[in-house]
């Protein structure tokens, strides 16, 4: 699993959990923790903007690995 990059959505238009920068990267507070965790597993990882809605659904039909946008816990998403 260490070799493979995982691929995580977002939705880059809630500063300050994610948002695009003046040279169009992906940055926030959700980058940063991600950022983290992998650096710390040693693994790869790639944030794409895909949009809100789109998150839960290549999430769930296994177009990204995970989502990070700002996200809340409730019944639905557990």
């Amino acid at each position: 699993m260490k070799d493979k990059k995982i691929l995580v959505g977002t939705e880059a238009t809630f500063a300050p959990f994610e948002y695009m920068d003046d040279n169009g990267n992906i940055v926030g507070i959700d980058v940063d923790i991600v950022d983290a965790i992998f650096k710390e597993l040693g693994m790869d990882y790639e944030f794409r903007h895909v949009g809100w809605e789109a998150v839960f659904q290549q999430v769930k039909n296994g177009e990204l690995d995970m989502g990070a946008s700002g996200i809340t816990i409730t019944d639905d998403r557990i």
